[in-house]
């Protein structure tokens, strides 16, 4: 059960970041008091910096589900198949994609400037049959809700990327990883977004923050947001993992040598098999059929104990998996068939079947 309450837990954890570069630095610069920065005057300053090695502005940041806006929502316009569809449109700059580490499965980013667009994953599926067939179809993007602002007119598809999460992971990859546009920032708003990836993330973070001074802070990185949010959330879930793992492990060496003390408390009446003719096979497989009906009358009690459970607590998330607990129990068989058969084995070969016969074990 224990295993079946963690690893749902840690399979998210290890999909939730589909980058390479999570240790990518988030800032959000913003304006002073007499004073008002461009991306353009932020960009020269990032570039002149050593410790950076790439940057690129964004509307929304990755697994920060509070820096889509209402102007970040769009549907396309003469699809009615997509008439209750809303996509996000994240205006980033072409390197974006170069600082975060997402994968291009498709065709190219766009240029600064253009009517060009990149899609993700999700929104290839969505809105082709496939990332090469998104290529070169003409979407023309609306607001999705009145007052958001202009979406951006008809633009062109040039690429497909990877799915990038924005949502919040605690509900679930799938939830996080929403259909998504990408093309140029639409304005410089009050606040710009950045990603900075750097050269060494601990010793020149402080560099970067300390050249614009009170104009910027520090958001934090897509990994530090994952642990923050998403780890703190499931922390019983993460430990129980680590804990079911370990005591799978702890079970089969159990399992293993329960099963070979039962092979040598029965060395008698393998003894006797012996002396009217059966092989160590033909033993080893008659013993290993009464522990298969042992096996599976427990394996059939606690899958029926998880159901129950999960009917009785109807109203709340499903916690106990049935089917994780069905797929550990041919572990447990293969332990059990191999120590029988190393058990029947040594037993025969170390023992003459008369001292068997006369209550000898091993």
């Amino acid at each position: 059960m224990a295993l079946s309450l963690g690893t749902r837990y840690a399979a998210d954890a290890r999909a939730s970041l589909p980058f390479r570069h999570g240790d990518a630095l988030m800032l959000s610069v913003f304006a002073t008091a007499g004073e008002r920065l461009t991306a353009e005057q932020v960009a020269a300053a990032l570039g002149a910096l050593p410790a950076v090695v790439s940057a690129a502005q964004a509307e929304m940041l990755p697994l920060l589900p509070e820096t889509i806006q209402a102007a970040n929502r769009v549907q396309v316009r003469g699809a009615p198949a997509l008439a209750d569809t809303v996509l996000l449109r994240n205006g980033v700059a072409p390197a974006f994609f170069e600082t975060l580490g997402v994968e291009i499965v498709s065709g190219r980013t766009f240029a600064d400037a253009s009517t060009e667009i990149v899609l993700s994953r999700a929104a290839a599926r969505l809105l082709a049959q496939d990332a090469a067939a998104a290529l070169g179809m003409a979407l023309e993007l609306v607001p999705a809700s009145l007052g958001a602002g202009p979406a951006g007119g008809v633009a062109t598809v040039v690429g497909v990327v990877d799915d990038v999460p924005y949502a919040s992971m605690l509900a679930g990859e799938a939830a996080a990883q929403s259909p998504v546009l990408y093309g140029p920032p639409r304005s410089d708003g009050g606040q710009l977004l950045w990603l900075v990836r750097l050269a060494d993330v601990r010793g020149a973070a402080d560099e970067v923050l300390g050249h614009f001074g009170e104009s910027a802070y520090r958001v934090g990185t897509p990994t530090e947001i994952f642990r923050e949010r998403f780890l703190a959330a499931h922390s019983v879930g993460v430990a129980l993992a680590g804990a079911a793992i370990f005591a799978l492990l702890l079970s089969l060496v159990g399992v293993g040598a329960s099963v070979a003390r039962s092979v040598a408390a029965a060395s008698r009446d393998i003894g006797i098999f012996l002396a009217v003719g059966m092989t160590a096979r033909d033993i080893a497989l008659r013993h290993l059929r009464r522990v298969a009906r042992d096996l599976l009358a427990a394996g059939v009690a606690v899958c029926a104990a998880a159901v129950a459970a999960n009917y009785l607590l109807a109203s709340n998330a499903v916690v106990i998996e049935p089917w994780l607990m069905l797929a550990v129990l041919p572990v447990i068989a293969l332990v059990c068939a191999l120590f029988v058969f190393r058990s029947v084995k040594r037993l025969v070969r170390d023992h003459p079947v008369s001292a068997l016969v006369g209550g000898a074990d091993a």
